[in-house]
């Protein structure tokens, strides 16, 4: 197995509170769920442009998140979207819809977790490789939302917090085997000696002779 992490290279929040829907959040971090009677919503794009990996033989994806959750019921879900995005001009009432793979069966939603910190460190949101395979364009969208019930909230840090907790996309590929080897050359062709043996009665003796 091989893996390549890539780094979001956009990234952005919005909130549907009446003084916020045409906000735009860039760069104050990434919220999801309810709070306060607060719907919040992020933004993710990947550029899958350029990397080592093989879609074609994608096992695995993963989204790795850096935060906590601020209420115990708190979960993330990450959704598809084929419809691109600015971080600095993103607001709430412009954000983009989920995007639905009727061919697949799983809709827009690609995985979900509620396996998320009480205090700051990395947790994990599985992806559906089918979406990243899909390749709608050179980026991988991705809408992360809560339960978007009552006091549902949890958080991440975004691309301005650092590389090192930004989001990333874990990509798992399966390797290809090894290429057989190479034929020999001719002049490398070794003889092969296959020895016989046959038996000869001389003079009423058993004889055995190679050949």
């Amino acid at each position: 197995m091989a893996t390549e992490t890539i780094v979001a290279s956009a990234d952005c929040w919005a909130n549907n509170f009446p003084n916020n829907v045409d906000v735009n959040f860039n760069a104050q971090g990434l919220g999801m769920g309810m709070w306060a009677n607060g719907l919040n919503r992020s933004f993710l794009k990947f550029k899958l442009q350029g990397i080592s990996s093989d879609l074609n033989k994608l096992t695995k994806a993963e989204l790795k998140l850096y935060g906590s959750r601020i209420h115990s019921t708190a979960k993330v879900r990450a959704y598809f979207t084929a419809n691109d995005f600015s971080e600095t001009t993103l607001t709430w009432r412009n954000q983009p819809p989920p995007t639905i793979l009727h061919w697949n069966g799983s809709g827009s939603l690609m995985g979900e977790t509620s396996e998320i910190p009480d205090s700051a460190s990395w947790y994990t949101v599985p992806i559906d490789p089918v979406f990243v395979k899909a390749r709608w364009s050179q980026y991988f969208l991705v809408i992360l939302q809560g339960t978007e019930e009552p006091e549902s909230y949890c958080w991440a840090y975004d691309k301005e917090a650092g590389e090192a907790y930004a989001p990333k996309l874990v990509l798992t590929t399966a390797e290809a085997p090894p290429p057989p080897p190479p034929p020999p050359a001719a002049g490398d062709l070794k003889k092969i000696i296959v020895t016989t043996v046959v038996p000869i009665i001389a003079g009423g003796l058993l004889i055995k002779v190679a050949r």
